[in-house]
């Protein structure tokens, strides 16, 4: 399923899955279309020609096309591309459902947000260059830090103090220590009888990590940069 897909805009949704049908081997089953409309919510609408179909209704149609013979692998490129809030939670929980009925889905999407709710695996690509893969929860827990919170005249000590890991100073009063544990950050500065009004164990989401990568890593051939969501079935894989 391509971005946005692309129907004869004077025919109904549910003809131009008749059209679409003859174009490739024949659907398993005689009901095949009606079994998709229902899936992807547009049976309602299915008699109404393409051309009075919004954004979202038109990605619907375009998973029903791809539905249609009932692949196990989907490649999706930003299916969600014009839905709504309650369109896109329905379209996450369809492509769940898919992947425990055993599909593998290829989810190409700059909402990290969707994607870190959806997908088991992720790959960035930098400029067309791989840069990390793995599962969501291995990538931003990579970069796990703590913010510690002080007196803004004590901050200077502190950073002096916690030198063993990367830090930053973020406004008057607050360090940042990427990769120590609250506990360590702790006891360094209790020792040298520095107190902090607040230790924070922050963790980034999909979205810090993927831009840490992105601006980290040498840059591949000219090019914007992209994602490559991997989403696993069956999930336990």
């Amino acid at each position: 399923m391509i971005e946005e897909p692309a129907f004869y805009p004077w025919m109904t949704g549910r003809k131009n899955l008749e059209v679409l049908a003859l174009c490739g081997p024949p659907l398993a089953r005689a009901d095949a279309i009606e079994v998709v409309l229902d899936r992807v919510d547009l049976t309602e609408v299915a008699g109404r020609k393409v051309n009075t179909y919004s954004q979202g209704m038109r990605q619907r149609l375009g998973l029903a096309v791809a539905l249609m013979r009932k692949p196990t692998l989907l490649l999706l490129d930003e299916p969600t591309n014009g839905m709504d809030p309650a369109g896109i939670r329905e379209f996450r929980a369809l492509l769940r459902a898919l992947a425990d009925e055993g599909a593998t889905i290829f989810l190409s999407s700059h909402l990290l947000a969707e994607v870190a709710q959806v997908c088991d695996r992720v790959a960035v690509l930098n400029r067309g260059v791989l840069v990390e893969e793995g599962r969501v929860s291995d990538l931003t827990s990579a970069r796990v830090r703590v913010r510690a919170v002080l007196d803004e005249v004590d901050v200077p000590k502190a950073r002096e103090l916690l030198g063993a890991w990367p830090t930053t100073v973020e406004g008057r009063d607050a360090v940042l220590v990427d990769g120590a544990h609250g506990r360590e950050v702790s006891e360094v500065l209790g020792r040298a009888g520095l107190w902090a009004h607040e230790i924070r164990v922050e963790h980034p989401d999909l979205e810090d990590a993927f831009l840490h990568l992105t601006a980290d890593e040498k840059p591949g051939p000219a090019g914007p940069s992209t994602t490559r969501e991997v989403s696993d079935a069956p999930v336990t894989r």
